[in-house]
């Protein structure tokens, strides 16, 4: 087997005027062993220049404002940036382990690995938003490691599902990281979906699931860890979780329209499943066999078949943002 050497990494930090976060996250990161080849900092249109003081008492960290609002904006403006092989995503509200970016490096000596998702664990003392949000989920994936397409066929949550629920699955992007000119040749990040956008989700799960489109593997790899602070109040976790129902429902929908008719069958399932699981887990919840409120249920059903309709609306904007040919920095 021929041995390939580890690509070099860049941290990335997106960022909206969080200068103590963004503090905090640089922090961590020069103590990350081993230390990353770089660090960027995309402040995504700024209020102020207070993360700009921020970033320059960090000596290996660069500065870089974008103008255009929205997460997907930041995203691909830093892989246009970006100077490495390996583009490695952190929220400013997270912290990664001393390891995480030894253990990307590693997973990233595959030619093939497109993307690498990391396990997203809970930073800070429990809240009542966190509980909420780790009983809904949360960001972690387990401590298995899955690598797709080749795992496609292992039981997710003991079922069988298509290649694409794994896509929904491992849809994280905290701790992301990506091979810069995979994602180029893919498209970039979709900016009709992510923060600032009316599809606050839904944007890793599509751009994961164009790499392997395009070929490519994608690995959830549980020792590359990352601790994320999630909403304190349990009403801002409501709202982040009905914007995770909507993008998620809207990436099957872009989805379903793009793939050829031979490969529409199994997208239109997840996407049906996605629409009805809501009204299952209230039924469940009836028999006292689901841990969330019924109201916020209700309220994930709705947000669900409303993601479809969200995209289209968004997709006949005359915005420049609907435009992937807007993405500065990448190939067309």
């Amino acid at each position: 087997m021929t041995s390939h050497p580890s690509p070099d990494v860049t941290v990335v930090i997106c960022t909206k005027s969080r200068p103590k976060l963004v503090t905090r996250a640089l922090t961590a990161v020069e103590a990350l062993d081993p230390r990353p080849a770089a660090v960027l900092v995309i402040d995504n249109a700024p209020e102020d220049n207070r993360t700009y003081d921020v970033v320059h008492r960090f000596t290996q960290a660069r500065y870089v404002r974008e103008p255009a609002p929205g997460l997907n904006h930041a995203r691909n403006r830093a892989i246009g940036e970006c100077q490495t092989e390996i583009a490695a995503f952190l929220d400013d509200d997270s912290v990664p382990a001393p390891e995480w970016v030894g253990v990307i490096e590693e997973r990233f000596r595959s030619p093939k690995l497109g993307a690498c998702v990391s396990r997203v664990e809970p930073y800070g003392p429990p809240t009542p938003g966190q509980r909420l949000f780790e009983l809904a989920g949360g960001l972690s994936r387990g401590d298995t490691p899955v690598l797709l397409p080749s795992d496609r066929r292992r039981p997710l949550r003991g079922i069988r599902v298509p290649l694409i629920a794994w896509a929904v699955e491992l849809g994280v992007g905290c701790g992301l990281a990506v091979r810069t000119e995979m994602v180029q040749r893919a498209g970039g990040f979709d900016p009709l979906f992510g923060t600032g956008a009316p599809l606050p989700g839904g944007d890793e799960t599509d751009v994961l699931w164009r790499l392997m489109v395009a070929g490519c593997d994608v690995a959830y790899e549980p020792n590359a860890r990352v601790f994320h602070e999630h909403r304190q109040d349990r009403e801002s976790v409501a709202r982040q979780l009905c914007g995770y129902q909507r993008g998620t429902s809207a990436f099957l929908f872009k989805s379903l329209q793009a793939a050829p008719v031979k490969e529409k069958g199994p997208i239109l399932f997840t996407l049906l499943w996605r629409l009805l699981k809501p009204g299952y887990r209230l039924a469940r919840k009836i028999l006292r066999k689901d841990p969330l409120a019924a109201m916020l249920l209700v309220k994930l059903g709705w947000n669900s078949l409303t993601g479809p309709l969200i995209y289209l609306a968004a997709r006949r904007s005359d915005s420049p943002a609907a435009d992937p040919r807007s993405i500065r920095g990448l190939r067309t």
